[in-house]
């Protein structure tokens, strides 16, 4: 996309925004993706000030996610400051090009398979979710004749989830966007925590048990992290304060993000275990906030301080919160 990555990207919090990547899923890698760069964890080697890294320089590919086969999706800059989806394997960088007529495009999630999703330009420039796979990318098409969507995950299953722009009677403009999930070739709309059709919902993360996390607008309107299982979108609730989003969810159904404090000044990132209330997970010396970004099977936890933006810190269960230290 040129300067944007959707054509109805909404905020999604203090800390983090819907592009955020999701730096690593599996027990068996650590690594984090920042623009042209893939940072890799040792938590074995642990300092005093916390985990260390090592950095592997892509060039101009710049990384949104890996899988297990350590292929990387992401997107590269093209003339004119626009981008185009791109997957990097092997040492190599293919461009996957755009949906036919479309002038940006970008990659956001790829599964164990080599399948990756993310978004492209179409030729009436119009942003719609894509399934890339065997040299072909699908437009994964809209929610009730709504004119744009967005793909931001996949599971090993092929399910996928994003977000889709909805156009039903008697709702005014700007229609509302309703997460989606996609399998077995059809969008299915998975609603929202409200009773109210006309307010918004985004999914950004499946595990491979189906489970969904994204957030919803309630019937006060205000923004809560959710997961839906079997069909059921459930509210997660907050630390307190008025609004919430999930980031992500591992394949125990443990499930991370952020969340206002009491009296909406502060922000901190959250776990939440299946069955389990959220637990705040403080924040980084210095920093004003903190909100985890991603959680992979060992429970292990990346996220981005207010402050700065970035993804700076690493928390474990035996370890808690700790900065991420260049080695």
């Amino acid at each position: 996309m040129k300067a944007r990555t959707t054509t109805r990207n909404a905020a999604t919090g203090p800390a983090v925004s819907d592009r955020d990547i999701h730096p690593f899923r599996s027990a068996g890698i650590a690594g984090l993706l920042v623009s042209a760069c893939v940072w890799c964890l040792f938590p074995a080697s642990l300092r005093a000030g916390g985990p260390a890294w090592n950095a592997t320089h892509l060039g101009t590919f710049f990384a949104t996610d890996v899988n297990e086969k350590g292929q990387i999706a992401g997107y590269i800059l093209k003339s004119g400051g626009y981008t185009h989806a791109a997957l990097h394997s092997n040492g190599k960088v293919t461009d996957l090009g755009t949906l036919p007529g479309g002038a940006s495009s970008m990659a956001f999630a790829i599964n164990d398979r080599g399948v990756v999703v993310g978004d492209s330009l179409n030729a009436d420039g119009l942003n719609r979710a894509f399934r890339y796979e065997g040299g072909k990318m699908i437009d994964l098409g809209t929610l009730h004749g709504g004119v744009e969507s967005s793909a931001r995950d996949i599971n090993n299953a092929g399910q996928i989830v994003g977000w889709s722009v909805t156009t039903q009677p008697g709702i005014s403009y700007p229609s509302p966007d309703h997460a989606f999930l996609y399998a077995n070739g059809r969008m299915s709309d998975l609603g929202n925590i409200s009773s109210l059709f006309g307010n918004f919902s985004h999914a950004v993360a499946i595990n491979n048990s189906g489970e969904v996390v994204g957030w919803s607008i309630n019937d006060s309107f205000e923004t809560h992290a959710f997961v839906c299982r079997g069909g059921i979108m459930s509210d997660l609730g907050t630390l307190g304060g008025s609004e919430s989003r999930a980031n992500d969810i591992n394949d125990d159904g443990t499930i991370v993000g952020w969340s206002y404090l009491a009296g909406d000044t502060e922000a901190r990132a959250f776990v939440a275990a299946r069955g389990t209330a959220m637990k705040n997970l403080g924040k980084l010396a210095g920093e004003i906030g903190s909100s985890a970004k991603s959680i992979n099977r060992k429970g292990e936890i990346v996220g981005g301080s207010i402050q700065n933006g970035r993804p700076s810190f690493y928390y474990s269960p035996g370890l808690g919160l700790l900065p991420i230290n260049p080695r």
